[in-house]
């Protein structure tokens, strides 16, 4: 014992001479270190400097991480994008990790701009989160004006109530009421209750009322999404919601609104579902159908379905068929891509497969629910596990990471594909549906595609009078049209003809002449042509600039994602659909993908 000691005491001395900065270096990660001494000696492009600081940021200590803020948030001359980078690396390892950089960071108030909102937006939006989970007082009033101020855009009001929420403190609440006034657009309402929720649940049911009960039927869908899904991923909160809307319900088409998007992710067993169902006049969900009945429906689906109503039926926005699920790779990337599933699976499974997603669920689909210590509900398939989180997909598309830390119980989940969605729709509509699904991927209409052509486009949700009374120039383009944010631009996709439906994008955004964009990947630089099935009432940008529209549309196409831009006039073009062919120009070798997913 007495040499044990003495080694002990040894070692003790030996460090206290090497000193703390020589222990410190060993304890860290070899990758940490030498990502430091690489920034530390500059001369780094703005691409190599962001790599950098994102692996500091995913391995390093909160030491690193005020290494990281001075490098390139408090130091003078950083590019912009750098900056960007760098505060979106510093906010995942405050979400994931729950980091911070050991320093003063009460400096990045000065990048939230309140007067100047859209400038360096993406820059602006992520200090306005940080600020927040830093719990920076200072910006607080900064975060109080662009969550109120008339002209905040949507993706920054969001970003400044992500920043509040995470504050939490009295006057943030107080702006999460103001933004559920009766004054403010549904919107912002519906933004002001969900930020409300996190806070406090009670208060937040009493402010989601009367929002519900001032709803109309052409009120955007996903609005009332932001509002109710804090309602559902909360321990109790449902229950506090469905007994204020059954005390003063909405009208029966917004109640149906609500109850479709509470089953779309897979709530329809809810208390606020049972509330909804009655509010919206639908009762209880119909019964399990016999195998009688089943056989029966079978034989109907051959008979009597008809493919063509089915696939208007499964593009419908209330049941959200196309949220989680992809044709020809254009769509959700939840469940799996159905182009051939009718060449795979007969008839009785897909059937089954609509009536009990839970039945049958593949591996790959399983899904996990987390409660967090904050009483958090979380439901998706698990995507990754590791390095303290845990990363899921939800039924929403959308991927969230839980610190492990912050998990308080966890169990095997249902089917992500919602239950009961047979309630919404007639028996006429089941049998198309089914009927659809059944001849996918076999020869005929509905077979899988020869010649690419754009499947996933954005559609511009409100064109301002000056895109629509004219054809916009170069510059009006790129400040009327820019990229971002994503929250102008709804998600559409093409049938499996190829072709999108043009008086569907009209009815959409109740507006004759249409923006909306594809986009092509190229990988190996080449010529590529584009064929419209259409070309009267169309003009087209690639890339921001004007092409010539002929029978075809000519593009010398480096390596990189081009955007193709449309100015459709549905009252000129003389068709009621549009489809846009891509192919190689010949004796091109250029290769390319056209760009699918969500």
């Amino acid at each position: 014992m007495v040499i044990v000691k003495s080694v002990r005491c040894t070692v003790v001395i030996f460090l206290l001479l090497a000193g703390a900065e020589h222990v410190l270096a060993a304890e860290k990660s070899p990758v940490v270190v030498i990502a430091r001494k690489k920034l530390e000696s500059g001369g780094l492009s703005p691409a190599v400097t962001s790599r950098f600081v994102g692996l500091i940021c995913d391995k390093g200590d909160a030491e690193d991480l005020a290494f990281v803020y001075a490098k390139t948030i408090a130091a003078e001359d950083v590019p912009t994008e750098v900056k960007t980078q760098s505060l979106a690396a510093l906010l995942s390892a405050a979400q994931t990790r729950k980091l911070r950089p050991d320093a003063d960071t009460s400096g990045i108030a000065d990048l939230i701009r309140p007067d100047a909102p859209n400038e360096n937006a993406d820059l602006q939006m992520t200090a306005t989160r940080l600020a927040g989970l830093w719990k920076i007082s200072a910006a607080g009033e900064k975060l109080r004006l662009l969550a109120t101020a008339k002209e905040t855009s949507p993706d920054m009001r969001r970003a400044a109530v992500d920043g509040l929420v995470a504050l939490g403190d009295a006057d943030s609440l107080d702006t999460f009421e103001q933004l559920a006034d009766k004054q403010r657009p549904l919107g912002d309402r519906a933004l002001g209750v969900a930020a409300m929720a996190a806070a406090d649940v009670g208060r937040a049911a009493r402010l989601a009322a009367p929002v519900l009960r001032d709803w109309k039927t052409e009120d955007d869908l996903d609005d009332l999404g932001v509002m109710l899904s804090p309602f559902l991923d909360r321990q109790g909160a449902a229950e506090k919601l469905a007994a204020e809307i059954s005390a003063a319900p909405p009208q029966t088409d917004v109640a149906r609104r609500a109850l479709q998007y509470v089953y779309s992710v897979g709530q329809g067993e809810s208390a606020l579902a049972r509330v909804l169902s009655d509010a919206a006049g639908l009762g209880e969900d119909p019964l399990p159908p016999t195998p009688e009945e089943i056989k029966q429906l079978i034989a109907d689906v051959t008979a009597d379905g008809d493919p063509h109503r089915g696939e208007a039926v499964f593009r419908r926005a209330d049941l959200n068929c196309m949220k989680c699920h992809s044709l020809n790779k254009a769509g959700g990337e939840i469940g799996p891509d159905l182009a051939a599933v009718g060449s795979i699976s007969p008839v009785d499974f897909l059937l089954a497969s609509i009536l009990d997603p839970d039945q049958a669920i593949k591996e790959v689909y399983q899904t996990r629910i987390f409660l967090t210590l904050d009483g958090e509900l979380l439901q998706g398939i698990v995507l990754k596990r590791g390095d303290g989180v845990v990363e899921i997909k939800e039924s929403s598309g959308g991927t969230r990471t839980i610190a492990e830390a912050d998990i308080d119980a966890e169990k095997e989940g249902k089917s992500l594909m919602p239950k009961g969605l047979v309630k919404f729709m007639t028996r006429q509509d089941l049998l198309d549906l089914v009927r659809f699904l059944s001849e996918l991927g076999k020869p005929g209409e509905f077979a899988l595609p020869t010649t690419p052509s754009i499947g996933r486009w954005r559609l511009l949700k409100h064109a301002t009078d000056e895109l629509q009374t004219g054809v916009p120039d170069a510059a009006t383009v790129e400040r009327a049209l820019p990229p971002t944010p994503e929250s102008a631009w709804l998600s559409v996709y093409s049938e499996t003809s190829g072709a999108v439906p043009l008086d569907e994008l009209a009815r959409r955004t109740r507006q004759n002449v249409l923006y909306l964009y594809g986009e092509i990947d190229v990988t190996a630089a080449g010529s590529i042509e584009l064929v419209p099935s259409s070309t009267a009432g169309l003009h087209v940008w690639i890339d921001g600039q004007q092409s010539e529209v002929d029978t075809t549309i000519d593009l010398e196409a480096a390596p990189g994602r081009r955007r193709v831009l449309f100015r459709v006039d549905t009252e000129s073009i003389g068709a009621d659909h549009l489809k846009v062919e891509v192919r190689k120009a010949i004796g091109s070798a250029v290769e390319f993908t056209c760009v699918g997913g969500p």
